[in-house]
C-alpha cells in the first residue's frame, strides 16, 4: 500500500498536465490531414557519436526542407533531394553526382519523412513517466519550458532511450526542439532535433507540376541542371 501511495504522489495532476501539454502539441505536428494545402517544414538533426575510444567524435549536422502535400512531397538536405508524386520518384545524390529514377512511394516517403521530423512515435507517451517539468525562458531558441520523460522500466525493450527532452513555447504552443539520449547500446548518444519553421498552406512551391519536370526534359533527357549526372532508371526493376 505505502508503493501504491507513493506511486501515486509520483504522478500528480499538475506533472500530469505537463506530459499531456507537451503530447497535445506534439500530436498537432504530425501532418497528417494535407488536405487544406501543402505544408513546408524546416528543421536541424544533430546526432552526438561515442568518443572513439578515447578520442572525442564531431557531431553531425543536417538541416533538412521538407513539403508535402496530398499528391507531392520534396526533400531537401545538403546530400541528397527527393521528389515524389503520384507517377515518379527521384533521388538526387549530389555529391556523387547520380539520380535514381524509380516508380512512385509517394506514401512510404511521406511516412518516413514525417516519422523523421516528428522523431519519437506518438505511443511512447503512453509507456512514459515525467522526470522534470520546469519553467524556463531561453529567448533566443524562443522557448519556456522544459520537459523530461523517461520510458517506464517496462518499455525500455521497445524504446531504447535514457530519457527525452521536450522544449516547448506554451504561448505559440509549439515544440522547438526534441533531444533523445540513449541506451548505451548506440553508436550516438544523443540526437536533438530542433524545429526551425513550419508553414502551413504553404505556397512558394508549385506541387501540381510533374516532379519529372525538375529532372527531364520534354524529351527524357537530363535537363541542364543535371545534364552531368548518371541517370539510373530502376522502375523496370520494380515491375
Amino acid at each position: 500500500m505505502l508503493f501504491i501511495s507513493l506511486t501515486a504522489l509520483s504522478f500528480s495532476p499538475v506533472k500530469d498536465d505537463c506530459m499531456e501539454e507537451v503530447h497535445r502539441i506534439y500530436k498537432s505536428m504530425k501532418m497528417e490531414d494535407l488536405d487544406k494545402g501543402n505544408v513546408y517544414m524546416n528543421y536541424t538533426i544533430v546526432t552526438h557519436y561515442k568518443p572513439d575510444g578515447k578520442k572525442p567524435r564531431k557531431a553531425a549536422t543536417t538541416n533538412v526542407e521538407l513539403v508535402i502535400g496530398k499528391t507531392q512531397m520534396h526533400y531537401k538536405t545538403p546530400e541528397a533531394l527527393i521528389y515524389v508524386d503520384g507517377k515518379d520518384n527521384f533521388t538526387i545524390m549530389n555529391e556523387q553526382k547520380v539520380i535514381y529514377w524509380s516508380a512512385s512511394l509517394l506514401e512510404v516517403e511521406k511516412e518516413k519523412r514525417i516519422q523523421s521530423f516528428t522523431i519519437l512515435q506518438d505511443s511512447l507517451f503512453t509507456h512514459s513517466k515525467l522526470i522534470e517539468c520546469k519553467t524556463k525562458i531561453n529567448s533566443a531558441e524562443g522557448y519556456n519550458k522544459i520537459v523530461v520523460m523517461e520510458p517506464q522500466e517496462k518499455a525500455k525493450s521497445i524504446y531504447p532511450y535514457q530519457h527525452f527532452t521536450f522544449y516547448i513555447n506554451t504561448t505559440e504552443k509549439k515544440i522547438k526542439k526534441v533531444v533523445i539520449d540513449f541506451l548505451p547500446k548506440f553508436e550516438f548518444n544523443r540526437i536533438e532535433l530542433i524545429y526551425n519553421k513550419i508553414e502551413l498552406a504553404y505556397k512558394k512551391e508549385d506541387l501540381s507540376i510533374p516532379v519529372k519536370n525538375k529532372v527531364l526534359t520534354a524529351n527524357g533527357k537530363l535537363n541542364d541542371t543535371y545534364k552531368t549526372y548518371t541517370l539510373i532508371d530502376n522502375r523496370a526493376k520494380q515491375k
